[in-house]
């Protein structure tokens, strides 16, 4: 498609504009607990870890030694992202043929769907997942319109990097293969740049791969874990229903897009795409996956679908004005669905007003099906400075540090300690959730005398039994924090040998 004065600069502003609005309310509240847990295992290189493979431990390890961990150095690359996703989605729209409208259509759904403002705001590997996925699309809609050999390497590593990123994309690259098998491009599969790019990828992943059979293939227990506490709880026809809300208002384009893919004459070139994300939402919806498990097949059916959109439109940039206007006004709109920009409590009115005009509280419903008073991820980020500033306290309250730890019962709790307690010259936390696992002490050098004991509960009897003063030092009192009620207490006076207590304990887990 050739370029022109109406929407390079259009699409090049659009991009920096997704790449300021996710940095610009990066500390409106705190870090979340999945950020944390990634950026504690940048302090733990490996080949991989407990739930996730190691590539966001990896760029966490570059990233608090180069920017460090504050909020912006935490969510820049994210932020960098979004603003590819723009130029990827408005580039694909190209690709599939699309005039000058379709690009600017497919850029601002790329700036403003509710998914794509979630996912790019968060250090997680799902912003990573949604980039690889979206990019070994355009690397294949590049091939069609012009088979380079290279093109189909640089897909294979890409698919290969997105491997040690998240093992979901496996789940990509099978529909891939089983709708080439069936398509006019199954020729492709027996060709030499591909079998070149399967050998790239497989290179890639191959550390990983090492990894998990050397670790006894951890994924298993994590996959099983998964399923027994978070995905018995998704429901299919919710799934189906979350697939069009989780993208507003980009959901305009997003059933054309489908619907065009499958069926649509002018699109049969990229069909085999198209058959691609459909057999993924088929199979996570009957093996009740999370709704945004979907997430890196949107960025092309939304962009097919604003291919068709412009295609109406004529090209002329007097059409796509109303549109374009209509699409950046609901953005705005749901603005706060996928990036905080008000504190918690204007933030938990403003999700009350939607539950109200919805009549439904599902946005608000953690992963185990729990109400909150704002949605998981939000909440998720309160009351960590707050647990940290109070294990301070408790910590600054034992006299013999070296005879001493803390631990926390969940990864989130550790996380904190290990991430915001740096700045207060805390010592990393020790927890057995998690990847934490991997790097708990199996003895202490010196007999343990005191303990700071994190929990959401009471202390169990186990640490009744040991010690006999068990001190609360405080709580987290925010009411909109995930965290609400965790207390940090005190383990003083052993009544038996601690370190022998931990050495059997350890025994158990390992």
């Amino acid at each position: 498609m050739k370029s022109n004065k109406f929407h390079n600069p259009a699409l090049l502003l659009i991009s920096l504009s997704a790449v300021v609005l996710h940095l610009a309310f990066a500390g409106t509240l705190g870090y979340q607990r999945d950020e944390m847990l990634y950026f504690t295992l940048g302090n733990h290189p490996a080949l991989g870890y407990a739930t996730v493979p190691p590539f966001t431990g990896w760029v966490a390890w570059l990233v608090q030694n180069t920017a460090g961990t504050g909020y912006y150095a935490v969510r820049l690359i994210p932020a960098l992202l979004s603003g590819g996703m723009v130029l990827l989605m408005a580039d694909m729209a190209g690709l599939m043929k699309g005039n000058a409208s379709s690009q600017l259509l497919a850029a601002l759904s790329g700036l403003g769907a509710i998914l794509f403002l979630r996912a790019f705001y968060l250090f997680q590997p799902v912003a990573f997942d949604i980039f690889f996925w979206t990019l070994s699309s355009w690397l294949l809609l590049k091939y069609i319109n012009n088979p380079k050999p290279s093109t189909l390497v640089w897909t294979g590593f890409f698919l290969g990097l997105g491997f040690l990123n998240k093992y979901l994309i496996l789940l990509w690259l099978v529909s891939l293969l089983v709708s080439l098998s069936i398509s006019s491009y199954r020729k492709i599969i027996m060709s030499r740049p591909f079998f070149m790019a399967g050998i790239i990828a497989f290179l890639v992943a191959l550390p990983n791969i090492v990894w998990q059979v050397a670790n006894n293939l951890p994924v298993i227990n994590h996959m099983k874990e998964l399923n027994e506490t978070q995905l018995v709880n998704v429901d299919r026809l919710n799934f189906l229903t979350d697939q069009l809300l989780m993208v507003w208002p980009a959901t305009f384009f997003l059933i054309p897009g489908l619907i065009v893919l499958l069926f649509g004459k002018q699109f049969s070139e990229y069909r085999f795409l198209g058959y691609s994300a459909l057999l993924v939402i088929l199979i996570l919806m009957l093996l009740r996956g999370k709704a945004y498990y979907s997430a890196g097949v949107m960025p092309l059916l939304i962009s097919a679908g604003c291919v068709w959109v412009g295609a109406i439109l004529k090209g002329k940039p007097v059409f796509v004005i109303i549109p374009a206007s209509v699409l950046i006004f609901l953005s705005a709109i749901s603005l706060p669905m996928g990036i905080p920009v008000y504190k918690a409590d204007k933030l938990v009115k403003y999700f009350d007003n939607v539950a109200e005009f919805m009549g439904s509280d599902a946005i608000r419903r953690d992963e185990n099906g729990n109400f909150q008073k704002l949605p998981q991820d939000y909440a998720d980020m309160l009351g960590w400075d707050e647990l940290a500033d109070v294990t301070d306290k408790a910590w600054q309250g034992i006299p013999e540090k070296e005879a001493a730890f803390i631990y926390a019962e969940n990864y989130g709790q550790a996380a904190a300690i290990s991430l915001i307690g740096r700045r207060l010259h805390l010592p990393e936390a020790v927890c057995f959730s998690e990847s934490f696992r991997y790097w708990y002490p199996e003895k202490f050098e010196k007999e343990i005398k005191h303990l700071v004991y994190i929990n959401d509960e009471e202390p169990g009897p186990d640490i009744k039994e040991i010690f006999s003063e068990i001190q609360l030092v405080g709580r987290i009192e925010n009411p909109y924090a995930r965290e609400y009620g965790t207390g940090v207490y005190i383990c003083s006076e052993p009544v038996s040998s601690f370190n022998r207590f931990w050495e059997e304990r350890t025994k158990e887990i390992r």
